[in-house]
């Protein structure tokens, strides 16, 4: 009944007459724009998503009872909401004809091997800062056990953990996180340092715990700067699918948390990681300038 209940709830929430905005999507090349109002619109209506496939696999796992614990429940779950979401924006859109125009075009190595190095300067430098989060107390504390038995239940999977964690959360997420909602809010005019941070917020705010609430908007504030600059969702996928596999290579070989621990007990080593971030940054902007160039006039000049 409580699932029900939230569903209904976020239901009336993401179709009340404040959110319910209808993005503006025509320009002279009919591209997606979107503004602050839909983009919240669209993330209500992700969880909204999440808890029907939630009711759905519930009600399937009554009639089909090997699914109640089977592995394939983890992907399916996991995959569910995505595609009503995306099902949901192709609707919502289509009647107007409007160009998706979300590039998976391939760069340099030189910008792949920099881009590389920021995400484990990042990688480290989150695990220095999700540490400080305190993890007892009245309120973090039944939260914290909720989030570590809730990873324990899904690594008792290793194949379709990894499957979900590294293939296809990457995927998902980079898709609907930068290459609409990010892309979206950039052709809104929105500026790029409002519409990274805002997009980054939104993509902490799903995954419902402050612990992975820091990593991902630090990881959605650098690749949304490297899409900004790159204009290469393929790199997005790509950087998630390593700050993903090396979460998920810690937690097999650390199931006791030393690595963290003892992370958490050399503080210098979160203030290094910035001095590499720092320089492997500048390097990095000063490869993507042109790239850079190209995007600012994509917005005006369509770009194949």
């Amino acid at each position: 009944m409580f699932i029900v209940y939230l569903f209904a709830l976020s239901n009336f929430i993401a179709r009340s007459r404040f959110l319910k905005i209808i993005p503006i999507i025509m320009n002279d090349y009919n591209y997606l724009k979107i503004n602050y109002r839909y983009a919240i619109h669209l993330i209500l209506m992700f969880i909204n998503f999440g808890l029907l496939s939630t009711l759905i696999l519930i009600f399937s796992s009554k009639i089909i009872p090997s699914l109640k614990s089977g592995p394939l429940l983890q992907i399916v779950g996991y995959t569910l909401p995505f595609l009503f979401l995306f099902w949901y924006i192709y609707l919502k859109n289509r009647k107007e004809s409007v160009q998706w125009n979300t590039p998976w075009k391939t760069l340099g190595w030189n910008i792949y091997v920099s881009a590389f190095c920021l995400t484990i300067f990042t990688i480290v430098l989150n695990e220095y800062i999700i540490n400080i989060i305190p993890k007892e107390g009245p309120l973090l504390g039944p939260l914290y056990s909720w989030f570590d038995t809730n990873m324990k239940e899904q690594l008792v999977h290793p194949v379709t953990f990894f499957i979900a964690a590294v293939l296809l959360a990457p995927f998902c997420e980079e898709f609907f996180f930068r290459g609409i909602l990010l892309n979206g809010l950039l052709r809104e005019n929105i500026s790029p340092v409002k519409a990274i941070l805002f997009s980054s917020f939104l993509f902490g705010v799903i995954h419902m715990n402050p612990w992975q609430f820091i990593g991902a908007f630090s990881l959605g504030n650098l690749i949304g700067l490297i899409y900004f600059r790159t204009h290469s969702l393929l790199l997005c996928i790509l950087l998630h699918a390593l700050n993903n596999g090396l979460i998920v290579f810690l937690t097999f070989i650390d199931k006791e948390e030393k690595i963290s621990q003892w992370i958490q007990s050399h503080t210098f080593i979160g203030w290094v990681a910035l001095i590499p971030l720092a320089v492997v940054l500048r390097l990095f902007l000063f490869q993507t300038r042109l790239s850079w160039n190209q995007w600012s006039l994509s917005r005006a000049v369509p770009i194949d």
